[in-house]
């Protein structure tokens, strides 16, 4: 998604990758401390947890057609 985000408005990615356990005990400092950030503890542990479920029969059923993520980004972004 970031890629294709980043490629419809001709701006290079930068990714920048840290582990796990550093950042949920940075997290759990600011908290402690109060200071409030766009992403908390309770954020990370869902994306730990975070699974991948097929919908596409479910979808089918029910008669709803997903547009690729491609497509969405095209119509927000023009």
């Amino acid at each position: 998604f970031y890629t294709l985000l980043c490629q419809s408005i001709n701006v290079k990615p930068l990714f920048i990758s840290v582990p796990y356990g550093l950042l949920y005990a940075l997290l759990s400092v600011s908290e402690s401390i109060g200071i409030t950030l766009p992403v908390s503890r309770e954020n990370l542990l869902g994306l730990k947890k975070q699974t991948y479920a097929d919908t596409t029969q479910s979808l089918e059923t029910i008669g709803i057609k997903l547009k690729s993520c491609k497509e969405s980004l095209n119509n927000i972004i023009g």
